[in-house]
């Protein structure tokens, strides 16, 4: 990374390293850019982004993103951000909307990432649909035991598991009891931990560990579904 006054500089290069070491290695740097966006909710025009906020995070590999607040408009703005391709979150939707489309300019970027190798002269357009699904059910132990303060976990397809913004979370309540609300349409599995560390589940080595203990669901727009779920003991990773 460089920087030249505000402007800020990146140039990144995989490479492999060997016991003889590397030489030879010539990056090329490419300017920063900055991104305009708006969120909007399907059906409700005038909804408040006031208490919203947006995160920007590399879809592949270590790198720098960014957060920033939501205007009450839906409008935000970033300046500054490394060349990359970008994932996107927002916080403040309401809790049974789903991000259903993400596009820059005409393109449609939802399951592809935002492509910020460049500077864009086309702004973000974040859609959200109030019609997201839900899923509940019960936590219980092998002797019906319901468990309390359990991790729950909604978790796309194989296929889909770097795309942060289709999870969803809750703990159960006293009697075992939880609720997940604003899930996108898809197929999903549902898994329960007494405890884990938060993100654990993002990790591939440890949903590999744990797999065969989720419950699948498929869920539609507006949809409802029940399941019941064994907790996962601590740490089995």
């Amino acid at each position: 990374m460089a920087g030249a006054g505000e402007r800020g500089y990146l140039a990144r290069e995989p490479i492999e390293v060997g016991s003889d070491g590397v030489g030879g290695i010539t990056l090329s740097l490419s300017p920063n850019v900055s991104l305009r966006g708006r969120a909007r909710l399907e059906g409700t025009p005038d909804f408040r982004w006031s208490r919203s906020n947006v995160q920007l995070r590399p879809v592949e590999g270590p790198g720098a993103g960014g957060g920033n607040s939501i205007q009450a408009d839906g409008a935000f703005f970033f300046r500054n951000l490394p060349p990359d391709v970008y994932s996107i979150q927002v916080a403040g939707a309401p809790e049974d909307a789903y991000l259903k489309s993400v596009k820059l300019g005409s393109l449609e970027v939802l399951e592809t990432g935002i492509p910020l190798q460049r500077q864009s002269d086309f702004p973000l357009e974040v859609l959200f649909s109030p019609r997201g699904a839900r899923v509940e059910g019960t936590v219980k132990r092998s002797d019906g035991t319901p468990v309390a303060g359990a991790q729950v976990v909604l978790v796309p397809e194989a296929s889909k598991r770097r795309w942060r913004h289709l999870y969803r979370t809750a703990f159960t309540d006293a009697d075992g009891n939880f609720l997940l609300r604003g899930a996108a349409p898809g197929t999903y599995k549902v898994f329960a931990w007494e405890e884990i560390d938060a993100g654990a589940w993002l990790a591939a080595d440890v949903m590999a560990a744990v797999e065969d203990s989720g419950e699948t669901v498929r869920l539609e727009e507006s949809a409802s579904a029940r399941v019941e779920l064994k907790p996962i003991p601590a740490r089995p990773y």
